[in-house]
């Protein structure tokens, strides 16, 4: 990709809606060739096109699961991570990649007005497919560097998608310059009091420490060894504050996932001291490999009391959830300590558990 293409850009509003797909397309915008396999994806379309109930906490999408692809796509708990923030159900959001529409299935539910984009044709059909009964869900399909965005969202959401920059960005930038640029534009389709919202894995997180794979490269350790060879690439908690603070985001902070993000059931925030609340005895262990078999260098749990001792569990945490804003009027930080998110219950069973920390009180809500 040049340089020259980068620059090509194309609003939104200049995308035509395909009569068969019912997608937004442009004919200068490009695509990309992302997949977790051809027929892994057809499989979720599949089980999409063959279930009565395709909403956010769809039963019936469940009994499709049979590995970890579609537990990914079609598994319940994918949304945990905006369950734990107080955020307006007036917004209009943009979802940069959307994959197979399991957020943005969450997202048309919960917001006013969702955009979702993402640059393989064929995830951009299952995502409409799976929001085919949510008129306020547009789907796009395009690589996002193709875009010229308008400043009127209130929310834009890239989960899971910052460190593919180095890859579908011009190649001929620095890694770090490449997600800086992807920040940089998804900061110009913010509102003055917008709220971007990334998630994304730890470089340092603890899992990887103790024998878990990369998540995208599947090498032991890759990141820790600041990924020799090139591909994604994810960030330490400063390196990625730091990122965002040069991309024109001031206003910034902090949300602790364990086991991760994508099914995250224990969220930590940046109030109080870890030391005087025994957090670790919140996350459980041990931490999965869900693609490929890993090996345990150590106790994970032993390893995070030790840490959370140290003051130093939220560095070595295995993913975070960033909030920032330009503006920096808006107060970002949570009102809590923890949250513990029940994900093997029935929904009539699921709640999530609170430690507050004004007034001291642990509270549940289901």
């Amino acid at each position: 990709m040049s340089k020259n293409h980068i620059n090509e850009k194309i609003s939104l509003s200049d995308f035509q809606l395909d009569a068969i797909s019912n997608v937004f397309y442009h004919e200068k915008s490009h695509t990309i060739d992302y997949s977790d396999g051809v027929q892994n994806e057809v499989y979720v379309l599949n089980a999409i096109k063959n279930s009565g109930d395709i909403s956010n906490h769809s039963s019936e999408l469940i009994k499709w699961v049979k590995d970890w692809p579609s537990y990914y796509h079609l598994g319940t708990g994918r949304s945990n991570i905006f369950n734990v923030l107080d955020l307006s159900k007036n917004a209009k959001v943009l979802e940069l990649g959307c994959g197979c529409g399991a957020i943005t299935r969450y997202l048309g539910e919960t917001f006013e007005k969702v955009d979702a984009v993402d640059g393989s044709p064929f995830r951009a059909r299952i995502t409409r497919e799976r929001c085919k009964d949510l008129d306020n869900v547009n789907v796009y399909c395009s690589n996002f560097s193709n875009i010229k965005f308008s400043a009127s969202y209130d929310i834009v959401t890239a989960i899971g998608v910052l460190e593919y920059a180095p890859i579908y960005y011009d190649k001929k930038l620095a890694p770090r310059d490449s997600c800086m640029y992807l920040l940089k534009q998804l900061k110009s389709a913010l509102k003055t009091s917008g709220l971007l919202i990334v998630g994304i894995e730890n470089k340092i997180g603890l899992k990887y420490w103790s024998g878990s794979p990369e998540d995208h490269t599947e090498k032991v350790f890759d990141s820790i060894q600041d990924y020799p060879d090139e591909g994604p690439i994810t960030f330490s908690k400063r390196e990625i504050e730091s990122l965002l603070k040069d991309a024109g985001f001031s206003n910034i902070s902090f949300l602790y996932c364990f086991p991760d993000y994508k099914f995250a059931n224990t969220i930590i925030s940046d109030r109080g001291d870890e030391r005087d609340y025994y957090l670790h005895n919140w996350i459980e262990v041990p931490f999965k490999s869900q693609s490929i078999p890993r090996n345990y260098n150590f106790h994970e749990g032993l390893a995070i009391k030790t840490l959370s001792e140290a003051g130093l569990l939220k560095e070595f945490a295995n993913s975070f959830l960033i909030i920032a804003s330009k503006d920096n009027s808006k107060t970002l930080s949570q009102e809590w300590i923890i949250k513990k998110i029940s994900v093997n219950r029935k929904d009539e069973f699921k709640c999530i558990t609170t430690l507050n920390i004004d007034p001291m009180i642990v509270e549940k809500k289901g």
